[in-house]
């Protein structure tokens, strides 16, 4: 299996869109409102397109033997709370026919080298509570839940929970997975 993961650009906005679409329809099924899923699926591409548009830093793409089949978007941690050690995973999102393939793990390792070569000891990431899917995939890559929730609005109030690692200081920071 050969998997590369590199910065987007524009020309990938219409892949990407696709990615987050699909994995949206299987992974958020009976968590949030059908309706909501659909009106944020009809605007992907054009946000994808309008992301890219910009100097992307934080958005990539994963391919698996030259196709893209994953998005992963991650940067400096966000929340008011965070120190300057943690960097945060805003997303990670497989088409639904590469789950379960040990992409996401590479995905992750990935994720956890970028940290490192910046320094960075935590990783972060909100996940949505009840996602049982995505939280045991995250638990099996050394995150836990640090305490932390918060309300959003997703069609309607639902709760996300916030995990953290610790980066692994014998992670392999050279090259591409």
């Amino acid at each position: 299996m050969s998997i590369n993961i590199r910065l987007a650009n524009l020309d990938d906005a219409s892949a990407m869109a696709d990615v987050h679409i699909r994995s949206w329809e299987v992974a958020y099924r009976g968590l949030m409102p059908d309706d909501f899923i659909t009106e944020q699926n009809q605007c992907r591409l054009d946000r994808f397109r309008t992301t890219l548009s910009a100097e992307n830093r934080f958005h990539y793409v994963v391919e698996k033997d030259g196709v893209i089949v994953g998005n992963l978007s991650l940067g400096p941690a966000r929340d008011d709370d965070a120190d300057d050690t943690c960097y945060e995973i805003y997303g990670l999102y497989l088409l639904p026919a590469y789950f379960r393939q040990g992409i996401g793990s590479v995905a992750m390792r990935w994720s956890f080298c970028q940290a490192r070569r910046l320094g960075k000891s935590a990783m972060l990431l909100w996940v949505l509570q009840g996602n049982e899917g995505s939280i045991k995939f995250y638990q099996s890559q050394g995150f836990t839940f640090d305490g932390s929730s918060m309300k959003v609005v997703y069609g309607e109030e639902k709760t996300v929970l916030r995990m953290r690692a610790i980066i692994d200081q014998s992670i392999n920071v050279v090259g591409n997975p």
